[in-house]
Order: structure tokens, then sequence, then C-alpha cells
């Protein structure tokens, strides 16, 4: 705006005063009156202040363009400084994907292998995918499962205390026993690589919300004991030698209708959230001492073949145990029952009051009559 004056006011020094006749262009017939020399200094001064408002008004104009026009650069760098980001983000993002499924394949190649070295491959191969990639644990938890699920011989004698056949093992083809087992060595890192997962306790190496889909698998000594997952799914599934729950917690639903536990299971403080389902599963002998069934406990139909103890069970919802089958003297001691559920009692217990109201099972009386339950 500086220089704009300046030059207003150099062409106002230079130009040639303008005449009257210019200033007041009158018809000659009519008498003009010349203007006095103060009346000239005035009209020069309006006119140059006229002028002076103008360039200032030029150069308002003129800084706030330029204003406008950094502004609008500016924004333009931003953006394109951020869609550089957000794309080198994305690239990265593709490429790191990428390698996942790479090596998700190669994994499940492995595992699919004829060989036992080569399946253990790839199950080490896809823990260590999961522990990296936390957004494909569950999918990597899913293909273990689904291996777990696959039909698979009986373990050998040997691995469950039973004796050999006759002949020992020199009776089996070298081949068969060997691959036989290989196999079961590989399902057994399988288990344990869910178990060791499922563990709270392990800082780091815990994968929280997991579900579990073992229905039908065949399951060597299965210890979930302080083990915790989401949902938990073992319907069909059977349980080799002992099976450990003690102390287990499942966030939601587990299932394990027409289960088979054949050797002694322990369910001890175990916590189910939500539904604990046992209906026409089979027990060899069974603890839930100290469990809490959060959701309906339904164990309609279930067998228990040998000792079953229930002392000091929590129940929060409905409890179902019609149709059940207890083959020994079962313990049902201290089980507090919800008010306001159905309580369909086990064979031998009847629904009671203590004298404060509360509901809990007692041992029916043998000269009462009338169905066990309420």
């Amino acid at each position: 705006m500086p220089v704009i004056t300046g030059i207003v006011l150099i062409a106002g020094w230079l130009l040639p005063e303008p005449s009257a006749a210019a200033v007041f262009p009158f018809s000659p017939a009519e008498p003009v009156a010349t203007p006095s020399p103060a009346e000239t200094a005035t009209a020069a001064a309006g006119a140059l202040l006229t002028l002076l408002a103008v360039g200032a008004g030029i150069g308002v104009a003129v800084s706030l363009l330029l204003v406008a026009g950094a502004a609008i650069a500016l924004r333009l760098v931003f953006r394109k400084r951020r869609h550089q980001e957000t794309a080198a983000r994305i690239s990265e993002h593709d490429v790191t994907e990428r390698r996942v499924a790479e090596l998700y394949a190669a994994a499940a190649e492995q595992l699919g292998h004829h060989t036992p070295p080569v399946r253990l491959a790839g199950l080490y191969a896809l823990e260590r995918l999961a522990q990296e990639n936390p957004g494909h644990r569950q999918t990597i938890v899913n293909v273990i499962c689904a291996y777990l699920r696959m039909p698979c011989g009986p373990p050998s004698p040997g691995d469950q205390g039973e004796p050999e056949p006759p002949g020992g093992p020199a009776s089996r083809p070298a081949g068969s026993l060997a691959e036989s087992e290989g196999e079961h060595q590989v399902r057994r890192i399988a288990q344990r690589i869910l178990l060791t997962h499922l563990n709270p306790g392990k800082e780091g190496w815990f994968w929280p919300d997991t579900d579990l889909d073992l229905t039908g698998a065949h399951l060597d000594a299965w210890d979930m004991s302080r083990r915790q997952c989401r949902n938990a799914d073992f319907t069909g599934a059977t349980f080799l030698g002992k099976a450990g729950f003690g102390g287990a917690r499942f966030t939601e639903d587990a299932t394990f209708t027409e289960a088979c536990f054949t050797g002694f299971t322990d369910f001890t403080w175990a916590a189910f959230a939500g539904y604990a389902g046992f209906k026409r599963a089979g027990f060899q002998g069974v603890w839930f001492d100290g469990a809490t069934f959060s959701g309906v406990a339904e164990f309609s139909m279930a067998d228990f073949a040998g000792v079953a103890e229930f002392n000091g069970v929590r129940l929060a919802g409905s409890t179902r145990f019609s149709g059940a089958s207890f083959a020994v003297d079962t313990d049902f001691d201290r089980v507090v029952l919800p008010e306001n559920f159905y309580v369909m009692s086990p064979p031998g217990w009847r629904v009671a009051r203590d004298p404060d109201g509360t509901r809990r099972l007692a041992r029916q009386e043998p000269e009462a009559g009338g169905p066990p339950g309420e």
C-alpha cells in the first residue's frame, strides 16, 4: 500500500496544473469566474485524497486476496499430506494382510501334510501367526478346533493305562504304529496350544473372548482348569481319561450335550455365566462342588454312572434334572436354589425351604410320596 500511495503523489506532482477552461468547460458566451488559488488547491487536495482512498482500498483487497490464497494453498497441502498418510496406512495394511494370508495358507497346507512333523510345524506356525495378529486369532482357533474335530482312532492302550494287546506293540504294523503315535502327539500339541492361550494368568499370552467349537471331538486328558473362554461347544465330544474344568470360567454359553466323559471329571468352582447344558451327557464320576450357574442349568436325562458331587453349588437360573439317573448316592448338600425359577430336582431329592425362607434341595424321605420336584 505505501508503494501505491507514493505513485499517486508523484503523479499529482508531475501533472501540469489544468487551465480554467479545461476545469470549467462552459460556453465562451457565458462569463466564467476564474477560480481562486485557494479553490484550486482545495480541488486538487480532494482529488488527491480520492486517489489515496482508492489506492488504500485496492491494497486491502490485494492483501485479502493474498491471505485467502495462502489459506487455500495451506489447506491443499494439508489435504494432500493427509491423503498421502491414509494411502500409506492402507498400503501398509494391505501388505500386512497379504503377508498374513500367505503365512496362513502355508501353515494350513502344512497342517494337512501326511507326516506328523510337518503338521506340528504347521500348528506352531499358526500359533505364532495368531499371537502376532490378534485380529486373526479366532480364525486360527477355528482351524485348530476343526483339526481336533477330524476323525481319529483311539490313542494307544499305554496312553490310557490299559494293557497292550497280546504280542505288545510288535503285533501292530510299524508304519501304522508310528503314524498313530505321531497323530496323537500332534493332537496333544493342538490341545496344548488352545489351553495355553485360554489362561488369563499368562499375561501377554491370553487370548480373550475366544470361542471353542469342539463338537464331536476326541479330547485326550483335556485339562481346562482355571481357563477362560467365551462360548464353548462340546456337543457329542468324547473326553478320554480324566477331564479337568476346575475353576474354569465360561463368560457366555457352555454346551456339553451328549458329551461322554470316560474318566473322572472335575468341575469344582467352575463358573457358567450363560447357558450350561449337560443334557444326555454321560459321567463316570464328577465333582461340581462350589460351581456357579448364573443361567439355565440343564442336566435332563444325564447319566451319572459314578460319584456325583454338587455340594455348595450356586444356582441362579432355571435348573432341570428331569430324567437324570444316578447310580450311587449323590451329594446336593448346601445347594441354594433361586427364587421364582423352576427347579426339577434330581431323583431322591426335593425342593424344601429353610426357616428363613431360603429354597434348597433336601433328601427325599422314603415315606414321602409324590414326585420329587416343585
